[in-house]
């Protein structure tokens, strides 16, 4: 299921944002059969090759998609961001870039993950963040 493998994903990208280094073991140990909030997921292979798209895809341009993030984060430089709101917005942005996925299916998603994992006021914060984000990207 998408939903699940982007609950995988988003784990992965806030794994390597603390220890800088892509896991293999992560990757594989995640997409095995995942536990997360105590519910167990079996990832079929599409599923698999989605969540290692989009790890790969987001630490090969990490630097790019945080840059991106930080321009749009008026007042708030990537090193002040929550770590879980960063993976988040680093999943979504590479998603909104590099997959055909509909757009409001990518932002709901993202902001459903950070009313789960994050604060108050995070959801807002990634809808903004996504929603200026989609404006200037259909502009260009």
């Amino acid at each position: 299921m998408r939903k699940d493998a982007r609950k995988v994903a988003f784990s992965l990208i806030y794994e390597y944002l603390f220890t800088n280094t892509y896991g293999d073991l992560s990757l594989e140990q995640f997409t095995s059969a995942t536990d997360i909030d105590d519910k167990i997921f079996l990832l079929d292979e599409s599923d698999r090759d989605f969540i290692e798209e989009i790890y790969e895809g987001v630490v090969k341009n990490i630097d790019d998609y945080k840059t991106k993030i930080s321009a749009l984060s008026h007042g708030f430089k990537e090193e002040r961001l929550f770590k879980v709101d960063l993976a988040i917005l680093l999943m979504a942005v590479y998603e909104l870039d590099n997959t055909d996925t509909p757009v409001a299916v990518i932002i709901n998603e993202a902001v459903e993950l950070g009313k789960t994992y994050s604060t108050e006021n995070s959801a807002s914060f990634i809808n903004g963040i996504l929603a200026e984000y989609t404006k200037e990207k259909s502009v260009n």
